[in-house]
């Protein structure tokens, strides 16, 4: 657990945060996320966290350790799917969560932090805890979210 300096606490998420959850993505199954959180579901290298404010979720965010293939080379976390409520948009939320990932996570220290946002929304935070833009990402979508070759 750690403080984001907003009186909240960052942990593991649970089963049993299933139904908050879905509501911070406004879609899916509360079900399904429940599968996904449970010893079943869980896909390796990858952990689920919440933010809790006064006894409620308003924020979730993912984690997921990458693969190196360089020797050497640091630890990378892969940090993606940040989720928050909308009330809690631009207050000191993220630079807590940035701030819990260099204190628990080692991340700037002996791990290195990947973060992914959509490009209109970088939160100022990033300047402060991340030096610069490093890697551009691209999204390959799942065939249901694309067109068919044919159709182009």
């Amino acid at each position: 657990m750690a403080d984001t300096g907003l009186d909240t606490t960052i942990r593991t998420a649970s089963v049993g945060d299933a139904g908050a959850i879905r509501a911070l993505h406004q879609s899916g199954d509360a079900a399904d996320v429940a599968v996904r959180l449970s010893e079943h579901g869980a896909v390796p290298g990858t952990e689920y966290y919440v933010v809790e404010y006064r006894d409620e979720v308003i924020a979730a965010f993912t984690l997921t350790e990458l693969g190196r293939l360089r020797s050497g080379s640091p630890p990378r976390l892969f940090l993606h799917e940040i989720k928050i409520l909308p009330r809690f948009r631009g207050t000191e939320l993220v630079d807590g969560i940035l701030a819990w990932l260099e204190t628990q996570q080692g991340v700037g220290h002996e791990r290195e932090l990947l973060a992914m946002t959509p490009v209109d929304q970088r939160p100022s935070a990033f300047g402060g805890f991340i030096s610069s833009p490093s890697h551009h990402i691209f999204k390959w979508p799942a065939a249901e979210q694309q067109e068919t070759r044919d159709d182009r």
